[in-house]
């Protein structure tokens, strides 16, 4: 098998990308590749804002040490340690994978993935397996829930 070579490396990159002429992602790496057969952008030391399609304001914003960014349909997966911070509800997530499915528009971790939510100052919860939709501000936590209030 052929290795993969990029047909694009770009260094200090700023990229922002629109849906319906709308903004609706907006990035900055130190370095990435860009792969034209898939169409898919390979990103190091990412840091992300997404925004909502209806009023053009911040719904979510992140970084993480990796990414896979898919031109073609909008998803991106996110990996290494990834941080995403909720716009509205002051909800922070924190896993060592996640991914963002555009046409949904919601996060999600795989099933088993570890994550940690810290809401505001007062909660903090772990379990496996998250599910955030953006548009509703609501998460999900799949099994082995547990957590802790300060008062």
């Amino acid at each position: 098998a052929k290795e993969d070579i990029p047909d694009a490396q770009f260094y200090d990159l700023i990229r922002k990308e629109y849906r319906e002429g709308k903004l609706s992602m907006q990035f900055s790496a130190k370095h990435a590749s860009w792969y034209e057969t898939d169409r898919r952008l390979e990103v190091e030391e990412l840091a992300f804002i997404t925004y909502n399609g209806d009023d053009g304001s911040i719904s979510a914003y992140g970084d993480a040490q990796h990414a896979i960014l898919y031109e073609i349909s909008g998803d991106a997966e996110f990996s290494g340690h990834v941080h995403l911070q909720s716009a509205e509800g002051d909800a922070c997530f924190e896993a060592f994978e996640l991914s963002y499915r555009r046409s949904l528009d919601v996060f999600e971790t795989p099933f088993d993935a570890e994550v940690l939510i810290k809401i505001g100052n007062q909660l903090l919860l772990a379990g496996n397996g998250l599910l955030f939709d953006v548009k509703q501000q609501y998460y999900h936590i799949e099994k082995n829930v547990h957590g802790s209030v300060n008062q």
